[in-house]
């Protein structure tokens, strides 16, 4: 009698049958996983573009003007001359308001807002985080809550 070796059809079925149910038990915390590092890294950036145009506009001594124009999936920075520094991507299923005239920030020579007010960013698991703009020192301070 002849021995042969190798695996049967049915040794490489059960094999891919647990591949795809380990697969499918550790799916959903990857999918969390990466809406969580994906809102974690958009206020992140919001929170450094905020403190980069307080700085541009002490720099440079000269309005600057964060636009969070509603509806769209960006926001824009820019000076009174319509000169655009730079743009931040809004990720999908976020809503952005706020109580800035003309949804505008505008940050002056000295660093300082012209009108304090908040930014509230909204994701798409309904988690809120407030940017809240200080007058006096055009600084702010972010408040995450469920």
């Amino acid at each position: 009698m002849m021995k042969e070796e190798g695996i049967t059809f049915l040794e490489i079925c059960v094999v891919i049958s647990l591949f795809t149910v380990l697969l499918l038990v550790s799916l959903p915390p990857l999918v969390s996983s990466y809406q969580k590092q994906q809102s974690q890294l958009f206020i992140a950036q919001l929170a450094s573009d905020l403190m980069y145009i307080t700085e541009l506009s002490k720099t440079e001594q000269t309005i600057y003007y964060l636009y969070l124009p509603p509806n769209q999936n960006q926001y824009l920075i820019s000076s009174p001359f319509n000169n655009f520094r730079k743009t931040g991507t809004i990720p999908t299923g976020y809503k952005i308001s706020n109580n800035f005239p003309s949804n505008r920030v505008t940050f002056i020579e000295s660093g300082q807002v012209l009108q304090g007010g908040t930014i509230r960013i909204k994701d798409s698991q309904g988690k809120t985080c407030d940017f809240i703009i200080q007058l006096s020192s055009g600084r702010f301070r972010l408040s995450c809550g469920p």
